[in-house]
């Protein structure tokens, strides 16, 4: 009989969709979004049927593996071992562009159900257009002739004419509109540094994010090996990697991503040679690890944020793909749109034709590179030159091209947009209240056209520069009553944010002023009643971001729970501060680096491990409880290397795993080489620095810039050892000038409330301390994470639970020292000085060879 309905108890309702988090069905067909645990919906039916077809069609399954991992890995990015030339000559082409749509790894680029599907298979069989495959004027002409074969034969002349002609109209038409094609690929495979460089250019981006110089790979904490692209965050270095190819049309580009340590800050850019040139897609960037941020250009203009469910996790792959189709960009995670943004004034030209990646504070992992174009449309727009000459910053010139077509076409479909950029070169040539005029003027005129509210949100912008903030307002409230398109409200949010931080300048205030809170909170207050008349979320605003962690610096951070719990990542921050380390547990299970942070303050290392256990925190952790030598073996070269640092094996790292460049640097730190660091690694960040500061050398130190108070602490200690008391004197009165960010490292609290006062108390300038240690205690019990109670109670000669092994020998001796116990005071002192050179701080150090005057 006939098979009507097969139903393993794995079967819902059409039109319902699977619950995630279950994980049913055969393996070779289920959908990317199953193999995920995602839910799942009728276009995962239509993903099953299409690999059932391609299996029956090519006798093969469409993704094979045989290693289980791999093989899971590319059904969850939707991999597909596409057909091979000869599958393609033996079936249909049609047939396969059927079954292509069906598996595409996104479900929106699937058929929208099973219907679809069967009304182009039958397509397909009559002879007709299918929705799979855009129709030429050949495959049109080749059905007529099909169907209607008599009356063909008879007008053969006349069709051959036709064909000519429809031939040259066919090409034409099928180049505007031309499918995606894969271009290039690129899976990391048997590279060495010549030929990765072939592929790949390096960029170094400097801290302004104003200049980015070209390096080599191997400088660029970029590698590719074993099978995958790396790249290391965890120098803070602001490392691009650019593909070198030729790319011309449209831009689509897929990859697979697995964030490894570090913040969950993944950014990719397209359109462009390095970051500063074109668009930036920022996942957790702005300290905000629940949304993605597009930029645009070298100032960074925010175009859009987006909120994200939660942040990307670690150790777990994630398909990425970013397009940019005509004035429009997307980006993809997992098959999920998360950013469609239209960009009126699109940059173009050949430096806007690339793409690439970049690592800053994360380390990440990048495999499975797809990149697709599709041919720019041979038909010309007719302001196409005008908007060249914009893109060169040619206003004038580009402007006299709007106003000539304005001039010749006064009734054309493209006027309200000449308007439009018009305007804007005005405001390019910085005739600002001209240009205002000439967007309002586009508003008044085309007020139905789509360009009338970016008219109206430039016209905020270019009021907000002369410091119209009333005028602004009142052109946003217009934006709201429009009720305009949610990306031009988000934006002039934006805008409105970024202006009142730069026209406020709280970050210019000390972190003692006092009117700081006050302009905190006028900031906060204008920006909260702007988002509530524009409909805008505000939990990803990076100003209200700004001002929770200002409120955290100055130590308000019970303020910041109470006025800013949208922006949960600063919240998170101000919990560790009050040493709340278990509610950040409860209340932020999905703020990774927070999470981390809070288990390792808390010693729950075994619970870090059982969370993390392929991650390469979960890996680290074990190492340093004493499991290193299970991972010499390990596939990883970093890991492997991690194991050989902690084991003590340093000359196998310096000899064996050069391309591990930080790893090298903590290398040459433990084992306290700091001069071949500055040699080797002073492109590392943070080393060169170090290494000055455990070589003594604070002028140079200072030069750097940096922290301030920290430095001009070491500098003084260093002044009083070497007798030069006026310069110590003069130093140690600049670090304590400097306000204090209860934000900042426990050393630096240790110099301002510790090792000064007892160096002042030593030189016989002070009292004794403790009574301030006392008042201090109370004071600042809720701040820095508990540290202040718990160190002044171990300097009254209090028991402590829990105590930090690195700060308590110095506690201790200074306790010792207070106490007229001198011989107690250096036998702690010592057993500091004999640590491993990187776990000693040289502030800390400094200190104790100025209390005894010691060379």
């Amino acid at each position: 009989g006939e098979v009507v309905l097969v139903d393993w108890g794995t079967a819902i309702g059409s039109g319902t969709r699977h619950s995630a988090n279950s994980l049913a069905g055969t393996p070779l067909y289920m959908s990317p979004e199953q193999a995920r645990r995602q839910a799942a919906d009728e276009r995962s039916d239509v993903y099953c049927l299409g690999a059932t077809l391609f299996h029956l069609i090519m006798l093969r399954p469409p993704t094979w593996d045989d290693d289980p991992e791999r093989f899971w890995q590319k059904k969850r990015i939707g991999a597909i071992d596409l057909p091979s030339a000869a599958e393609r000559a033996a079936a249909s082409l049609r047939l396969v562009d059927i079954l292509l749509k069906a598996m595409a790894p996104e479900p929106e680029r699937r058929y929208g159900g099973t219907r679809g599907l069967l009304l182009d298979l039958k397509a397909w069989q009559d002879g007709g257009a299918i929705s799979a495959r855009r129709d030429t004027i050949f495959d049109r002409l080749r059905r007529t002739y099909r169907r209607h074969r008599p009356v063909m034969l008879t007008a053969a002349a006349s069709l051959a004419a036709l064909l000519v002609i429809g031939g040259l109209l066919g090409r034409e038409k099928l180049r505007e509109s031309s499918t995606w094609r894969v271009v290039a690929s690129d899976d990391f495979s048997s590279y060495d540094n010549n030929r990765f460089g072939e592929r790949w250019q390096a960029w170094r981006i400097d801290r302004d994010y104003t200049r980015a110089d070209p390096v080599a790979i191997d400088r660029s904490f970029w590698s590719a090996r074993d099978g995958v692209l790396h790249g290391d965050g965890s120098s803070g270095q602001i490392n691009n990697l650019t593909w070198n190819g030729s790319l011309t049309g449209d831009l689509r580009i897929e990859w697979a991503v697995t964030p490894e340590t570090g913040t969950t800050n993944i950014n990719c850019y397209i359109g462009a040679r390095n970051r500063l040139d074109g668009y930036v897609f920022h996942l957790g960037g702005y300290a905000i690890p629940t949304a993605i941020t597009l930029t645009k250009g070298p100032k960074a203009e925010i175009l859009v944020r987006k909120s994200l469910p939660a942040p990307l996790e670690m150790s777990r792959s994630y398909r990425m793909c970013m397009e940019r189709m005509d004035d429009t960009l997307r980006y993809w995670i997992d098959g999920t749109l998360v950013i469609e943004h239209r960009d009126t004034e699109m940059l173009v030209g050949p430096e806007h034709q690339a793409f690439g990646f970049e690592c800053a504070t994360s380390t990440v992992a990048i495999d499975d590179l797809r990149i697709s174009t599709k041919p720019l449309p041979l038909r010309a727009s007719p302001l196409a030159v005008a908007d060249a000459l914009y893109a060169e910053r040619l206003f004038v010139s580009a402007r006299e091209r709007y106003q000539e077509y304005l001039t010749h076409h006064p009734d054309g479909d493209q006027v309200p947009m000449a308007k439009y950029r018009a305007a804007r070169c005005l405001s390019g040539e910085n005739r600002v209240e001209e240009a205002i005029a000439a967007f309002a003027a586009c508003e008044r005129e085309h007020p139905a056209h789509e360009v009338a509210v970016d008219a109206i949100a430039r016209r905020a912008a270019l009021l907000l520069t002369l410091g119209r903030e009333d005028e602004a307002r009142a052109a946003y409230g217009e934006l709201a009553r429009r009720q305009a398109r949610p990306e031009v409200r988000s934006a002039a949010l934006l805008d409105y944010s970024d202006w009142l931080m730069a026209n406020r300048r709280p970050h210019d205030l000390r972190l003692d002023d006092p009117g700081l809170p006050a302009v905190i909170a006028t900031l906060r207050e204008g920006i909260v009643a702007l988002a509530r008349a524009l409909d805008v979320p505000v939990a990803d605003n990076a100003a209200l971001v700004s001002c929770a962690d200002l409120l955290n610096r100055i130590g308000s951070h019970r303020l910041v729970l109470e006025q800013y719990p949208e922006q949960r990542a600063v919240c998170a921050s101000a919990l560790e501060h009050l040493g709340l380390h278990h509610e950040i547990l409860v209340r932020y299970p999905e703020l990774t680096g927070a999470v981390v942070t809070a288990l390792i303050q808390i010693g729950a290392d075994h619970e870090l491990v059982q969370l993390y256990p392929q991650s390469i925190i979960g890996i680290e952790t074990r190492i340093r409880l004493g499991q290193a030598t299970q991972f010499l073996d390990h596939p990883r070269r970093d890991v492997r290397a991690l194991a050989l640092l902690q084991l003590g094996r340093h000359n196998e790292i310096l000899r064996d795993h050069r391309a591990e460049r930080m790893i090298c640097a903590r290398t040459l730190a433990r084992m306290g080489r700091w001069e071949e660091i500055r040699a080797e690694y002073a492109d590392v960040a943070w080393f060169e620095g170090l290494a000055l500061e455990q070589l003594g050398r604070w002028e140079e130190r200072l030069a750097m810039g940096g922290d301030l108070a920290y430095v001009n602490y070491g500098l003084a200690f260093s002044r009083f050892a070497a007798g030069a008391d006026a310069e110590g004197e003069a130093a140690l009165a600049t670090a304590e000038q400097q306000p204090f960010p209860w934000t900042d490292s426990h050393h630096l609290h240790f110099g301002r409330f510790v090792l000064g006062p007892t160096m002042r108390w030593r030189l016989g300038q002070d009292e004794s301390p403790i009574e301030s240690w006392r008042r201090w205690r109370v004071e600042h019990r809720d701040r820095l994470g508990g540290l202040p109670e718990r160190s002044y109670a171990v300097l009254l000669g209090e028991e402590v639970s829990v105590i930090w092994g690195l700060e308590f020998e110095i506690l201790a001796g200074v306790r010792a020292e207070l106490a007229g116990r001198d011989d107690v005071a250096d036998a702690c002192y010592a057993r500091y000085l004999a640590k491993a050179p990187d776990a000693r701080d040289a502030v800390v150090v400094a200190f104790i060879r100025a209390r005894r005057r010691a060379p």
